[in-house]
């Protein structure tokens, strides 16, 4: 077994040969060679012999010495085997992308005659298949930016027209938006060479299509169909979820698949407004659509999110029943919840990040929330710009958490966003996207029959 780290011309003399693939070398804004070699780990690379090749041969290319900006993929060959076309991972579910942590469990798996976490798949042309994901990749993280700034924009017009012009209408479209804009995001995805214009074009355009949609089909019934819809694109195309750009970043070498925090964030509001607006038993059946939606590893595989949406249909039926003493045994309630979806998930044969967090045990878990906790305080005061976002969707969720009369629904959702504070790692994108959310819900609760059902706190 050989591993090698190679530069220069070296790494193209085996791409054509064996399976390819391409890997982020670190997370955060810059990279550097020493990073991903103390990443990778230390690699066998003692020959086989004299005259005997290896059984396998692996080829990692790595950033300049210098420190780089994170934009730049970098490529992965392995030679032996049955190793031929592309190289795939279920760490990212991106063919022709894996993950740094993947290579050197290959490695050590292949040198102990293990199962490796990275395998393959067969294509024609395996080196313009990487290409094309390479383009692909820059064209979603060049969307991200202007994507992103084109829904909250949008997302705000709607909201203050709602809150302003008293408008039903207007405020379930801003509930049902993001289903919206996340479905014309998805398809154009899934186009080849979608730069970040028509990406903004799309985002806007979402707008009339969620007046549409409001127009037409109440919210009780347009929100199960459109959070199961986006359920199984998450699990049947996980690759093209990952490209959009209001999706997950794959080409920053965080998260790679399944929903992010800003997602969960957009989908609290309407997934909470149509559980009080179906009441009941069909309230229940709501909620653990959406834990499915958003925990289950072969979709969403959010685990911070599963402990969000369960906070906000517990608290969501607590107070519908004026069981506000019931609080803290509700948290216990919320934990255990989460923590019996993830282990049904792992014996059904669940794998992600979620389920492996969770079987490293307290300590693992303890570690987890610690480690956020500090990314999200580094995040929070990293710019001026970043600062301001967090502070002003926190003065915004006060504001909304002092007006009268208060709405149970709208209660819960900030009781969900306190907790999504506490357990993700986007304080920025919460507060920002979760004020704005609380503001269409709102709006949305003063029009619900019977006309608002005031909270009992």
């Amino acid at each position: 077994m050989i591993a090698e780290v190679v530069t220069g011309e070296r790494l193209g003399q085996v791409l054509g040969r064996g399976a390819a693939g391409l890997y982020v070398p670190g997370e955060g804004l810059y990279v550097s060679r020493q990073e991903a070699l103390e990443r990778l780990g230390e690699l066998p690379n003692e020959a086989c012999g004299e005259l005997e090749r290896c059984p396998f041969e692996v080829f990692v290319s790595v950033p300049p010495l210098a420190a780089q900006p994170n934009v730049r993929r970098y490529h992965v060959a392995i030679l032996g085997g049955d190793y031929d076309g592309i190289l795939v991972s279920d760490s990212t579910r991106i063919p022709g992308l894996v993950s740094i942590a993947d290579i050197r469990e290959t490695v050590a798996a292949l040198d102990e005659g293990r199962e490796p976490p990275i395998g393959w798949r067969a294509v024609d042309q395996p080196l313009q298949e990487l290409e094309r994901l390479d383009r692909r990749l820059d064209d979603a993280r060049d969307a991200q930016g202007p994507a992103t700034i084109a829904l909250a924009l949008t997302l705000i017009a709607l909201t203050a027209g709602a809150l302003g012009a008293r408008s039903r209408l207007l405020a379930r479209a801003a509930l049902l938006y993001p289903f919206a804009a996340l479905g014309l995001a998805l398809l154009g995805a899934a186009v080849d060479r979608v730069g970040p214009r028509v990406t903004s074009v799309l985002v806007v355009v979402a707008a009339p299509l969620a007046l549409l949609v409001a127009r037409v089909a109440p919210l009780r019934l347009a929100v199960p169909v459109l959070l199961g819809a986006y359920g199984i694109a998450l699990a049947l195309w996980p690759e093209t979820n990952a490209l959009m750009a209001i999706g997950p970043h794959p080409w920053s070498g965080g998260r790679f698949y399944g929903v992010t925090n800003q997602v969960e964030t957009l989908l609290l509001a309407p997934a909470l407004a149509a559980g009080l607006a179906l009441g009941g038993w069909r309230l229940v059946g709501l909620g653990f659509l959406s834990l499915v939606v958003v925990g289950a590893s072969a979709t969403g595989a959010d685990g911070g999110g599963l402990l969000v949406f369960a906070s906000g249909f517990v608290a969501l039926w607590l107070l519908l029943h004026g069981r506000t003493d019931a609080f803290p045994w509700a948290v216990a309630a919320v934990a255990g919840a989460a923590l019996c979806l993830v282990a049904l998930d792992a014996l059904l044969g669940g794998s992600s990040h979620v389920v492996d967090a969770v079987g490293d045990g307290p300590s693992g878990l303890l570690d987890t929330f610690w480690e956020r906790l500090r990314r999200s305080g580094s995040i929070a005061t990293s710019t001026l710009w970043q600062f301001a976002a967090f502070a002003g969707g926190l003065a915004v969720l006060a504001w909304f958490a002092v007006q009268r009369p208060r709405f149970v629904v709208v209660d819960a959702l900030l009781v969900a966003l306190a907790v999504s504070l506490l357990v993700n790692d986007s304080p920025t994108k919460v507060a920002g996207f979760g004020a704005i959310m609380c503001g269409a819900l709102r709006a949305w609760a003063v029009w619900h029959e019977p006309t608002g059902i005031e909270s009992p706190t």
